[in-house]
């Protein structure tokens, strides 16, 4: 009591230097110990909702507004328990509306709404299983290595032409008005190359926090918007890998467009006309490369994300705009047949001459499965599994899990497989670039079954 007497009794001055520091001092500990309980909260839902297990060291907040989690990792398991994948991540941050909203609803009151601005960012997510030389687009832009390698650009290939690899992941929801919300998808690569999916959401303020995940899910899609952003890629790519095949920049141009040609005509499309001129345009002096949404269409985002690639293209018809350029009709030709490259009697593929397209050759013999040609265990190449459309197969992941279920529908870069009941019953949208290997396992129909049994 005397203590408080004698600290009554001094000056205001002498009161603010000694109070202030243990103020700021209390207010720095509420807001760590408030990063803590939010961060550890939101392990737990990720965790329940996943199955998978997290673990990291630290967590921490920031002037920003910002709280997080450092040296993360991540456990997710397979349906059957057996196979498990670990990732890696330098930081989880969570972005809020800034410093203010962050200290108000620690101190004071804590707000049950959605904020204007909520945010996840992943930053350096790795896969542990993965080292230099595993293949993969790092860069978040299409088509990246067509005309450098033969299939996909690893960690080495990037350092050589002097491009980073570390990657970002953030999911983002911004309000725009009362009645509507932006949300964001983003993989970024700084110095290399940036993908941004941004869907605007009809969705009426105020929402409720513990309400947001399901009305999220329901709101009506108004439009779609994807975004490829060139952080400095493409130029050392063109450069680096004209200088590999002895060839000028404008030359270089050429033979990637021929290669993007060859590796979708090898699952029987190619680029519309318009579509074409404009992704060389961004392929040649990279910028950005814009694909959007025409008209509107009633569809939940929640369904809007289920949709393979292909159901959302034949839903939304899309244009396609590289740098400010009048927007093109995206299109897909269909039917094509596949070329094959050019090899000299040294047996090294051999660079084809600028402009001119390589002869179209006969396309590989078709999966027969109707008149028995295709025996039960036979591996299918992944150009030919359009032609398994409602049969069953067993597919191979990179992540060493084998799926089983029956095709759907097949892409030129994701096949649709609708599981087995034994594993989950839901459609599965798997990207071509993770799958390994395809066996033919056919299925006997139910009535065979059930004389079987009987």
């Amino acid at each position: 009591m005397q203590a408080w007497k004698t600290f009554a009794a001094m000056p205001m001055w002498k009161r603010a230097l000694i109070g202030l520091p243990i103020a700021m001092l209390c207010f720095w500990v509420a807001l760590t110990l408030q990063a803590k309980l939010w961060t550890e909260a939101a392990k737990l839902v990720v965790e329940m909702e996943t199955g998978g297990e997290i673990e990291s060291k630290n967590s921490f907040f920031n002037l920003k507004g910002e709280v997080g989690i450092e040296d993360v990792s991540m456990t997710m398991y397979d349906p059957t328990g057996e196979n498990s994948v670990t990732f890696k991540a330098d930081r989880v941050v969570v972005e809020t509306p800034g410093f203010g909203w962050y200290f108000w609803n620690t101190i004071f009151v804590s707000s049950e709404e959605l904020p204007d601005h909520l945010g996840v960012r992943i930053e350096n997510p790795r896969n542990v299983a993965t080292d230099p030389n595993t293949p993969g687009n790092y860069t978040n832009l299409p088509y990246d290595a067509m005309g450098c390698v033969a299939e996909m650009l690893t960690p080495t290939d990037l350092r050589a032409m002097g491009v980073p690899t570390e990657r970002q992941i953030r999911i983002a929801l911004e309000k725009v008005s009362d009645a509507e919300t932006t949300a964001r998808f983003r993989l970024r690569t700084e110095g290399a190359g940036e993908m941004e999916m941004k869907l605007a959401l009809e969705l009426k303020r105020p929402v409720k926090m513990e309400d947001f995940a399901q009305v999220v899910e329901e709101a009506p899609l108004k439009s779609v918007q994807l975004d490829f952003n060139d952080l400095g890629f493409t130029a050392k790519r063109n450069a680096y890998c004209a200088k590999k095949h002895n060839l000028t920049a404008a030359a270089f141009a050429d033979y990637h467009m021929q290669e993007v040609g060859r590796f979708l005509g090898a699952q029987g499309v190619s680029l519309g006309q318009g579509t074409a001129t404009q992704y060389r345009d961004f392929a040649t002096n990279g910028g950005t490369l814009q694909l959007r949404t025409a008209g509107t269409r009633k569809i939940t985002a929640n369904e809007f994300v289920e949709l393979s690639r292909m159901e959302k293209m034949r839903l939304f018809p899309l244009m396609i705009a590289a740098n400010g350029k009048a927007p093109a009709n995206f299109a897909w030709n269909y039917g094509v047949q596949p070329a094959q490259p050019v090899a000299p009697a040294d047996g090294v593929v051999a660079v084809p001459v600028a402009n001119v397209a390589p002869a179209p050759v006969a396309a590989t013999t078709p999966a027969q499965v109707a008149d028995g040609v295709l025996a039960a265990g036979a591996i299918v190449p992944y150009a030919q599994l359009q032609a398994l459309t409602g049969h069953h197969v067993d597919i191979t992941t990179t992540y060493g899990s084998v799926r089983k279920g029956v095709v759907t529908l097949v892409g030129p870069l994701e096949a649709s497989v609708q599981l087995d009941k034994e594993e989950g019953g839901m459609l599965l949208h798997m990207p071509a670039n993770s799958i390994t290997e395809i066996r033919y396992t056919p299925v006997a129909p139910p009535a065979t079954q059930a004389a079987k049994a009987n």
